[in-house]
């Protein structure tokens, strides 16, 4: 035992370096296999911003390089007496929804543009030769961090906006959580001005936009808006024998019915075409 432990004290390991000159891409990876615990590359230029090499493939929403997103298009849906139709009804917020849609596409793109000069102004810093793996594990965490930083901003100001109608109840010009009526007293001629609150239904206890943020199917209704009674304007619910427009939803505002619209309509042939009908201005925008 004591020769044993007295021989392996006299055991030493020692590390030499050994310089490699001429180093190829293919020399690297073969001396990596090998050492790549030890292996030291020592780079010449150690910052590198990413725009040299890496080259970006942005795919918008298709809606929002479509048609629907034109000037002409949102000119079509525009009715002058739009807040006449009652909430339920398209035509009292189609324009208004078409143009939030083009709002947040072109914020979007904004922020799109904002996260691509960040990526390419961005710099890699190394003072040695990453491996490939190490390279794109950085370069993929480090892309990553940039889009859920652009997200989180899309969501803050979305948040924002929902926030401020909420606590602020900010009254649409639509009629669609407030309905104002102004008119005159038979018996004096006095001027008089009514305000009430959209409800869901007439029902004394039913749910209120003071109170509850209201959103329902938006429909199309056949009657012109001069047939449709004063007092059913303050209900979110639809008259009978109207025409559902699928995947869009109204609501108090129309910022929260579109957040939480589908518009399934914009991809069916049958629903573009009723919106024709009841938008016959789109007739042009087709024609074009």
């Amino acid at each position: 035992c004591f020769y044993i432990l007295f021989y392996m004290n006299l055991i030493e390991m020692y590390s030499t370096t050994v310089t490699e000159s001429n180093i190829t891409l293919d020399t690297y990876k073969q001396l990596y296999s090998k050492h790549k615990k030890t292996l030291l590359c020592s780079c010449s230029t150690i910052t590198i911003r990413y725009e040299n090499f890496i080259s970006n493939n942005i795919t918008n929403h298709p809606i929002c390089s479509s048609i629907l997103m034109k000037s002409e298009w949102m000119f079509a849906l525009y009715f002058k007496e739009a807040s006449q139709y009652g909430v339920w009804d398209f035509r009292t917020t189609a324009y208004s929804q078409f143009k939030l849609l083009s709002s947040f596409c072109s914020f979007s793109k904004e922020i799109i543009s904002q996260t691509q000069n960040e990526i390419n102004n961005n710099e890699l810093i190394t003072l040695h030769l990453l491996s490939f793996e190490q390279f794109q594990t950085e370069v993929n965490e480090r892309i990553e961090y940039f889009k859920n930083s652009s997200a989180s901003r899309m969501i803050t100001f979305l948040n924002y906006l929902k926030n401020t109608n909420n606590k602020h109840y900010f009254v649409s010009a639509l009629n669609t959580n407030l309905v104002v009526q102004t008119g005159y007293y038979e018996q004096n001629g006095d001027r008089y001005f009514k305000a009430r609150e959209v409800k869901y239904d007439d029902a004394e206890d039913g749910m209120t936009c003071n109170e509850d943020s209201l959103i329902t199917r938006v429909v199309l209704n056949p009657l012109p808006y001069q047939s449709i009674p004063y007092s059913i304007r303050h209900q979110i619910k639809s008259l009978p024998n109207s025409i559902i427009v699928n995947g869009f939803l109204t609501g108090c505002t129309p910022l929260e019915a579109l957040l939480q619209s589908k518009l399934d309509c914009l991809y069916e042939v049958k629903c573009l075409q009723l919106l024709v009908n009841y938008f016959p201005k789109l007739t042009e925008v087709w024609i074009k």
